[in-house]
Formats: C-alpha cells, structure tokens, sequence
C-alpha cells in the first residue's frame, strides 16, 4: 500500500541515515518500525484505548509519477 507520511525533519534523516546503514529501503525501515510499535501496543494492551485520531493534510498533486519507483527514489536523493 502506498501513503504519505508527514515526518519531521530531523526523525527523516536518522530513518534514512539508518536505512542506507543497513540496506534497506525507507519504506522497509518504517514497515518495521510500526509492526514493532504495534505488536509492543497489543502486548501492552494499549489497542484497547480510543482510536488515534490524525490530521490530514491536502498535499497536491505529486510531481513524479507514484507508479514509478526509480523515478521517486531518483527524485528523493536530489
């Protein structure tokens, strides 16, 4: 599935810095960052709270085609 996170600055370049330290994708660092957060919230017992309730936000239209991995991986690094 495919989204877009508002992330602060500062937690995106030690996310990217780490992913580039270990091989892999951004998008497998976070995977594994929620799964990890979310299997410690049920072994907590925290998923019986109240739902969490995020803000949108209306980005636009994108710049680089979604459909094209190279492109956005290209575009993300310049």
């Amino acid at each position: 599935m495919r989204t877009t996170l508002v992330i602060d600055d500062p937690v995106y370049q030690r996310a990217c810095e780490n992913a580039k330290r270990d091989h892999k994708r951004l998008s497998e660092l976070v995977t594994e960052a929620v799964e990890n957060y979310l299997l410690t919230a049920e072994q907590s017992g925290k998923n019986n709270s109240a739902p969490l309730h995020l803000k949108s936000f209306a980005m636009g239209q994108p710049s680089v085609d979604l459909n094209n991995r190279e492109e956005m991986y290209r575009r993300m690094e310049e």
